[in-house]
């Protein structure tokens, strides 16, 4: 049996009720056991955590005892006889600082770090986005935690009062209420969420902490805590949630005033806890209450809008207010302190922008380390944005904007389409939470920047029809946005707008594809995937961007395509107006619109390998992209006979060149990036079997090895890595990505089959007379039989192979497991050997 005491919407899946609980439980062990009355939120904070993602929640429990550490010691050791011990607001702003420091050091460099190495030995779990610690200064209020009964009595009462809340959030919310967990959201807004995506947050949060306690100590302004006028400073930039924090307040102080002053409470002790108790249920009841007026008179808003900042700053607000009936001087005295704050903050962080402008926010995180050289920002951007669309489709994690950075970007689009042609498009601007560069041919792009999402949209100024070329979805199908460029160059339009999938849980007037729409004054084309397979696909008119469509041109590039009038379909509608024309692709229109700009091959060359250094870095969202709009259309071109035009063309987005050329007389597809920064990885376009091959550039026996493997066996692929520890070393690569997606598709009923070539090095690495490699399959067997897959095809490359059969005269050629093999792991039934070539300089001596 379910009661439905929360309204949907609101606390039903908010951290709020979790530190309902959680402040209970804290305020039961202080009045019954004496523990301290500090880190109220904390409980109901780690709750969602431990049950979501347990090990964030360790790490934030980590981050707290490595930042009381450093206080500690150095209020504590190093200042005994050289500076007096911090204590109350003081102790409080180093424990700020010091949380700040530890989780730049653990979420910018360790954990990173710690996580690459767990994803490569221990499993494939989503290490990265588990091992981070969450909030603003939730490991800080932890830390204060400890301060007064120490360490060990400290983080014991964190962990009894956490597990007691978890216990009773779990087996009680859970089960018996309608209070659930999937929906819920760790802040309203994404701001506080990491550390490395909201820089200036942090600094406008120190500062005004440090002003807060200066004004303390100067003038004996009392706010309930530093930390009162800091988190009030964060919310300038969206005033709306100031005014609903201090509503909020001003009615807790209100009602709690009129119940103090009933008969039953007129003579009854409250202070303490039991004032926490009260104030906060209190201001429990008033958000329970507007939930329920939301959902009964249909206001069409979102819920916790309506709700003040944060979970306890209204309530201890309206705490100091009735000590001290001062409510309109401390009204006064934090919005004065926390504009100041956001004031400085503001000028610090645009101060550090301008002195550092190599690491600004923005190009820094969002662009590809070789951007810069390969002078390619508009494409990589795109395709970062499309990459990262794929990665959220799989998660099943929208990228909704806040609303300050909507509006930015609003005025961001009117302020372009306004000054197009004057000067200001040459210039590079920096909003809140987006970036604007110029570009080439007086284009623009305009970048996401605010840590949680990378759609992008670029502005072609000397384009001549008012119409944009709209993606809302670059996952729903490969090629999309490729075919949006092609679009827009047939079309002549002004925009190109990639934006990402809103998730199960997101809102249309939250996406980037909303924002843009209610904001340009362009005529929107919607790009969409269609839904069947049935001819190039449908194009639907509506309203003022029919009107300026070349038709002619588009029946032209996708003949036999459907034409129709009406609205955009319904899951679309919410996103862009009912005028908006849609066009739904399906794969043969995609491949139409791209194989025009496709040229004609002639025969093939030779193939050949670049040798690289090293694989420069790449981002994941690009890693992405290349498997999901590269490697897997191209392998299901080839499946089907087929020319990959659509591969070809998304390759070329990422600077990757995919061409047709020749192994011996076995016709191949070469795959790398256009400026050698990647491995060489061949194709074969008829393949005999499903045999992968890896082997190194850097190694002349295992690449011509490789090759003749490919040319003479029917092998699938030769994927050369550009130096000796690709093969070896974390697969996040394009080597990596290439290994992955060839065995993925694998269709053999015995499984896929990956051949790794080393050479064979040392004085003890001698070849068995007769034999050109020997062979170390992963799995032994004393008759050979489980290397005979891998003899045979090494016999049908006409090579003639030795087997590794674990005595000391093979000892050298075992078959050593590394990172690289990791992925057959995610492979049903994949099995490997390791193909040792012989060391030419050991073979002369011999």
């Amino acid at each position: 049996m379910t009661i439905p005491i929360f309204p949907e919407g609101g606390l039903a899946s908010s951290v709020i009720t979790t530190v309902w609980v959680g402040v209970f439980v804290v305020c039961f062990f202080n009045l019954r056991f004496g523990w301290v009355l500090s880190g109220l939120v904390v409980p109901g904070y780690l709750v969602p955590l431990v049950i979501l993602k347990p090990l964030a929640a360790g790490v934030i429990i980590l981050e707290a005892v490595i930042t009381y550490l450093i206080v500690y010691a150095f209020s504590e050791k190093l200042g005994r006889g050289r500076w007096h011990s911090v204590f109350g607001r003081d102790r409080f702003v180093a424990l700020v600082i010091a949380s700040i420091a530890v989780r730049l050091t653990m979420d910018g460099w360790l954990l990173p770090l710690l996580a690459d190495w767990l994803g490569d030995r221990v499993g494939q779990f989503d290490w990265r986005n588990n091992l981070q610690s969450l909030g603003l200064v939730i490991v800080s209020l932890l830390a204060n935690q400890f301060w007064k009964p120490g360490l060990v009595r400290g983080l014991f009462a964190a962990l009894v009062t956490t597990g007691i809340a978890y216990v009773i959030v779990r087996f009680g919310l859970m089960e018996f209420t309608n209070f659930r967990i999937s929906g819920i959201s760790y802040l309203y807004e994404g701001l506080a969420s990491s550390i490395l995506a909201s820089p200036k947050a942090y600094i406008i949060l120190t500062i005004t902490a440090m002003l807060a306690s200066r004004m303390n100590l100067k003038y004996g302004w009392d706010f309930s805590g530093v930390l009162i006028p800091a988190l009030i400073a964060l919310q300038w930039y969206q005033p709306s949630k100031i005014l609903t924090s201090f509503i909020e307040a001003g009615v807790i102080y209100a009602v709690a005033s009129l119940v103090l002053r009933t008969p039953i409470f007129a003579n009854t002790t409250i202070e303490g806890a039991r004032k926490i108790l009260l104030f906060f249920n209190i201001a429990f009841v008033y958000k329970l209450l507007l939930g329920y007026a939301v959902v009964a008179f249909s206001i069409d808003i979102k819920m916790t809008d309506l709700f003040g900042f944060g979970y306890l700053l209204s309530t201890l607000i309206a705490i100091k207010a009735h000590d001290k009936n001062i409510f309109p001087r401390l009204l006064r005295s934090t919005l004065q302190v926390s504009l100041v704050g956001a004031a400085l903050g503001n000028i610090a962080g645009f101060a550090l922008s301008a002195a550092v402008p190599g690491v600004a926010r923005g190009f820094s995180e969002l662009a590809s380390p070789t951007a810069e050289r390969r002078g390619r920002y508009a494409a990589l951007a795109l395709a970062a944005a499309t990459g990262d669309a794929h990665l959220r489709d799989i998660r099943g994690t929208g990228a909704e904007l806040a609303a300050g950075d909507a509006a930015e970007l609003g005025r961001l689009i009117a302020l372009v389409e306004a000054n197009a042609g004057s000067p200001f498009l040459r210039e590079t601007y920096e909003a809140a939470g987006w970036n604007m560069r110029a570009l080439s041919d007086d284009r623009l792009l305009i970048q996401r920047a605010d840590g949680f999402g990378r759609d992008a949209l670029v502005f072609y100024s000397m384009a001549e029809n008012d119409i944009s070329v709209i993606v809302p979805d670059p996952a729903a199908a490969p090629g999309l946005a490729m075919a949006a460029l092609e679009l827009r160059e047939q079309q002549d339009a002004r925009w190109v707008v990639i934006g990402s999938p809103l998730g199960p849980t997101g809102r249309a007037e939250r996406s980037l594809v909303s924002a843009f729409a209610n904001a340009s004054s362009t005529r929107p084309v919607v790009l969409i995937a269609g839904e069947d397979d049935d001819g190039p696909g449908q194009l639907t008119l509506a309203g003022r961007a029919a009107a300026a469509l070349d038709l002619i041109a588009l029946r032209t590039a996708l003949p036999g395509i459907e034409v129709d009038f009406g609205a955009p379909p319904a899951r679309y509608a919410e996103l862009v107006a009912n005028d908006a024309v849609t066009l739904a692709l399906r794969p043969d229109g995609v491949n139409a619109l791209l194989a025009s700009e496709q040229p004609q091959i002639g025969a093939p060359a030779a193939c050949t390998v670049e040798t690289v250094a090293a694989e420069e870095d790449i981002l994941l969202v690009e890693l992405a992209y290349l498997r999901f709009e590269v490697f897997e259309p191209l392998l299901a071109a080839l499946d089907r006979g087929e020319r990959p035009d659509l591969a070809i063309a998304n390759a070329d987005l990422l600077d990757f060149k995919l061409e047709r050329c020749a192994m011996d007389d076995t016709p191949a597809w070469k795959l790398a990036a256009a400026d050698g920064s990647s491995g060489t990885f061949f194709i074969a376009e008829d393949a005999g079997n499903d045999f992968v091959l890896q082997a190194n550039a850097g190694q002349s026996t295992t690449v011509a090895i490789g090759r003749t493997l490919l040319a003479r066996s029917g092998a699938a692929a030769l994927l050369v890595a550009p130096d000796v520890g690709s093969t070896s070393d974390s697969q996040r690569s394009s080597f990596g990505v290439a290994t992955e997606a060839l065995l993925r598709a694998s269709d053999s009923d015995t499984g896929a089959r990956l051949a790794q070539l080393r050479e064979a090095r040392g004085k003890d690495a001698l070849m068995p007379d007769g034999a050109s490699l020997v062979i170390a399959p992963d799995v032994f067997s004393g008759d050979g039989s489980s290397a005979e897959p891998f003899v045979a095809l090494a016999r049908a490359a006409g090579l003639s192979p030795a087997v590794s059969d674990r005595s000391r005269r093979l000892s050298a050629f075992e078959a050593g497991r590394n990172r690289s093999l990791r992925v057959l792991d995610l492979v049903e039934g994949g099995r490997y050997a390791i193909f040792w070539t012989p060391d030419p300089s050991v073979e002369a001596v011999r």
